[in-house]
C-alpha cells in the first residue's frame, strides 16, 4: 500500500466533481430514508414501496468512497479500523445516549443480561430490548460486513477493477438463487444475518467499479444499463409474477429488488447533469443536501428516536389524513434530527481519532519494543 509519506496517485484519488455527486446522492439519500420513515412509502401502495430500491444508492455511494479510501490509506490496518469505527461509532453513542435519556426520563435502573449486551456491542440487537424503532440497524450491521468482506477484493482490485465485477455477479446471483429457492435462512451465522450484506454487496461492489471504469460508463451506456434494468423489472412483474410490492423483497433482497436498485443507480447516474444543475443553482438546497451528507450516519440513526419522540409528546400520530400535521411532524423530525446530528457526528469523529490512536500508538511502542530487545540481545 501507499506509505504515509508518499504522494497520492490521480488514480488513487475520485474526481472533485465525482466525490461532490457522491456527496449530494448521500445527503438526498439519507433525506428519501427519512421521509420513508414518516410515511412517504405507504402514501399510495404498492406503488409508492417502488421508493425502496432507492436505499441501494446509499451502498453504491459507500463503495466508491471506500474503495478509494482503501487505496490512499497507509495500510490494511489503518483503513480497516477507520473505517468500521466510522461506520458504527454512531450507532453505539446514539444507542448508549438514548438509554441514557430514556432511564432519566422513566426513573427506571437499566438491567442488561450478557447475551443482550453482547448483541448490542455486535450490532444485533432484539427489537424488545431497543430504546426506540431501530429497524434500519439491520443496515450498520450489513455495512460491518461488507467492510470485512470486500477487503480482500479490494486488494486484489487495486491496479485491475475487475475482481470488483466479479464481486458484483456473484452477489447478483445469490439474489437470483434466492429469488427462487429461497435460501437466506441458510445465511444466519450465530444469530447474525449474512444474506442482507451478501445479497446487498453487489451495489457496493459496483459503486467501486463505476468510477474505476468512469470513462466506459458514458451517458449512452447508462442509458442502455438503465433500459435493461427496466426490462428485467417488467419481466419479473409480468412473466415471473412477483409481487410488486418492493417493501416485500427488501429485507431478504430478491433479483427483482436488486432489479430495482440497479435501476435506481443507472437512473440518478444518468440524471447526473440535471441533478448537478439544480443544486449549483440553489444554494441553499445544496448546503442542506451536503449537511445531510457530512451527518449521514448520525442522521441515519437518530431520527427514528425523533419520530417516537414527537409521537410520544406531541401526539403526532396518524397524520396522513390531516395535511397541516403531516407537515408539521416532517419539518420537526428533519430539524430536530439535522440538529442533533451535527454534535453527535463531531463527537463520532473525535471518539474515533482517539481509539485509531491510541491503537496505533500501542502497536508502535510494542514495534519499537521488539527492536529494542532484539539490538539488546548479545550474539
Amino acid at each position: 500500500m501507499t506509505s504515509q509519506g508518499s504522494r497520492v496517485s490521480s488514480q488513487d484519488r475520485i474526481s472533485q466533481s465525482d466525490s461532490l455527486f457522491l456527496d449530494r446522492l448521500r445527503g438526498l439519500s439519507i433525506l428519501r430514508v427519512m421521509l420513508v420513515h414518516l410515511g412517504l412509502s405507504w402514501f399510495f401502495t404498492p406503488y409508492s414501496q417502488f421508493v425502496h430500491m432507492f436505499l441501494p444508492l446509499l451502498f453504491f455511494v459507500a463503495g466508491a468512497v471506500s474503495f478509494y479510501s482503501f487505496k490512499r490509506a497507509p495500510s490494511l490496518g489503518n483503513y480497516s479500523l477507520r473505517r468500521l469505527l466510522s461506520v458504527v461509532m454512531p450507532y453505539y453513542v446514539i444507542v448508549i445516549a438514548a438509554f441514557i435519556f430514556i432511564w432519566l426520563i422513566e426513573l427506571r435502573v437499566p438491567q442488561f443480561h450478557g447475551r443482550e449486551i453482547l448483541d448490542w456491542l455486535f450490532i444485533d440487537p432484539e427489537r424488545d430490548h431497543m430504546p426506540f424503532p431501530m429497524g434500519q440497524v439491520w443496515f450498520i450491521h450489513a455495512m460491518a460486513i461488507m467492510v470485512v468482506v470486500s477487503l480482500p477484493v479490494f486488494a486484489v482490485s487495486r491496479k485491475l477493477p475487475w475482481p470488483l465485477l466479479l464481486g458484483t455477479f456473484c452477489s447478483v446471483l445469490l439474489t437470483v438463487v434466492h429469488q427462487i429457492f429461497d435460501v437466506s435462512h441458510y445465511f444466519y451465522l450465530l444469530d447474525h444475518n449474512f444474506y442482507q450484506a451478501l445479497s446487498n454487496i453487489s451495489f457496493f461492489f459496483f459503486g467501486a467499479f463505476f468510477f474505476c471504469l468512469k470513462e466506459f460508463f458514458t451517458a449512452k451506456v447508462n442509458f442502455l444499463f438503465l433500459s435493461f434494468c427496466l426490462f428485467l423489472l417488467i419481466f419479473s412483474i409480468l412473466v415471473i409474477d412477483v409481487d410488486i410490492n418492493m417493501a416485500k423483497h427488501s429485507y431478504a433482497p430478491t433479483f427483482y429488488y436488486v432489479s430495482g436498485g440497479f435501476f435506481s443507480i443507472f437512473l440518478v447516474v444518468t440524471l447526473k447533469s440535471f441533478i448537478t444543475k439544480i443544486l449549483n443553482n440553489n444554494a441553499l438546497l445544496n448546503k442542506f443536501v451536503i449537511f445531510l451528507s457530512d451527518n449521514a450516519y448520525a442522521i441515519f440513526m437518530i431520527h427514528s428516536l425523533i419520530i417516537m419522540l414527537s409521537e410520544k409528546y406531541l401526539n403526532l400520530v396518524d397524520v396522513a389524513g390531516r395535511p397541516i400535521f403531516a407537515i408539521a411532524k416532517i419539518i420537526i423530525v428533519v430539524f430536530v434530527s439535522c440538529l442533533i446530528s451535527a454534535p453527535i457526528t463531531r463527537a463520532c469523529k473525535l471518539i474515533v481519532k482517539n481509539i485509531q490512536d491510541f491503537i496505533f500508538s500501542l502497536k508502535s511502542s510494542f514495534v519499537k519494543s521488539n527492536i529494542f530487545n532484539e539490538s539488546s540481545t548479545p550474539d
